[in-house]
């Protein structure tokens, strides 16, 4: 597989398959070492932890330790670029080639939201979820995340996408002294 999977969709701009809209240039590249503090750093931020229904209240070495767990789980890491700097997170988790299904976690850097690039890196992610092995892709048949209930963006960028809601647990997070639930959306390949 390719270490950048480039999103321009043609040379007067970069227009989403699903959107006419125009939509900045964005990339998908492996992550490596060097981009391990910015991972961390994006999962520190009040918003993004929020977001995603995680807490801080655990010391900052501590914290790192439990980042590097989940950093560690996910199978395949993609930084997110925006043509200039470092825009988000995406990972792939819980890759099973037996049920062809797997986990897919997106983060777009707070100050890059709404402009377009988490649903060009969602849609280039699916692309190459759902594409088969010996196409250079992950050969799954479905993507599925998980998304705070009220977190209703995410929500919105996920059914944009193709994702369909799929289920929930009630009162899986506490938040800020209230309870939500977690919603999980799903991705089939569509039939051959």
């Amino acid at each position: 597989m390719p270490p950048v999977v480039s999103l321009k969709r043609n040379g007067a701009g970069f227009v989403s398959p699903r959107s006419s809209s125009l939509l900045p240039q964005v990339e998908l590249q492996r992550a490596q070492a060097k981009h391990t503090q910015f991972i961390y750093d994006l999962y520190c931020d009040d918003k993004i932890q929020r977001a995603h229904g995680l807490h801080r209240t655990i010391p900052g070495p501590h914290w790192r330790k439990i980042l590097q767990g989940l950093y560690d789980g996910w199978q395949h890491v993609f930084v997110i670029t925006n043509g200039v700097a470092l825009a988000g997170h995406l990972g792939f988790q819980d890759v099973s080639s037996e049920d062809r299904r797997g986990e897919i976690t997106l983060t777009v850097v707070p100050g890059q939201q709404r402009r377009g690039i988490g649903e060009l890196a969602l849609e280039e992610a699916v692309e190459l979820a759902t594409k088969p092995h010996n196409q250079g892709g992950l050969g799954l048949e479905c993507v599925w995340a998980r998304i705070v209930e009220d977190n209703i963006p995410s929500c919105r960028l996920f059914e944009k996408v193709g994702f369909t809601r799929t289920g929930h647990i009630p009162d899986y997070y506490r938040l800020g002294g209230r309870k939500y639930a977690q919603l999980f959306y799903s991705y089939e390949r569509p039939p051959k």
